[in-house]
């Protein structure tokens, strides 16, 4: 007789669908339902792009997914960005001009050379830096930081 593996619909006496539990045990006294005993559902971790010069964009998204291939990494369109704000609640926005929705719904956010200025504005939980320039390393922090 083959047993019903882990996770295996089985039909309960009075009609409905139960199944068993993911991990060992007995059955439960109730169906087992998918939040039992499960981990919290993994969220990626979102990073949009949204600066301009556009080729600059697109380097930063490929050196983003080369060292985070973990996370969601999508290039925006500056004028797109609020909207995409909204679809996806990033951890980490990195734009060339910073939107009301950037600076209040974004855990962490970096403003690169805005007006053309030699200038880096970044943001964690509120908390605002300026330097005169950011390299990879520190926007990736950003991420981390906002994520933790």
């Amino acid at each position: 007789m083959r047993l019903p593996t882990r996770g295996h619909r089985l039909a309960a006496p009075w009609g409905e669908p139960t199944r068993l539990p993911p991990t060992g045990g007995s059955l439960p006294d109730r169906p087992w339902k998918e939040t039992d005993a499960m981990p919290p559902p993994h969220r990626p971790l979102h990073i949009l792009i949204g600066n301009d010069p556009r080729a600059y964009r697109e380097a930063l998204v490929v050196a983003f997914r080369a060292r985070r291939p973990e996370a969601e990494v999508v290039a925006v369109d500056p004028v797109e960005l609020d909207a995409m704000v909204a679809r996806y609640s990033p951890a980490l926005v990195v734009c060339s001009a910073l939107t009301e929705a950037v600076e209040t719904r974004v855990p962490a956010w970096a403003l690169l050379y805005p007006d053309g200025a030699r200038l880096v504005v970044s943001s964690v939980a509120g908390e605002r830096k300026t330097a005169s320039d950011l390299d990879l390393d520190e926007l990736l922090s950003l991420a981390d930081r906002a994520s933790a």
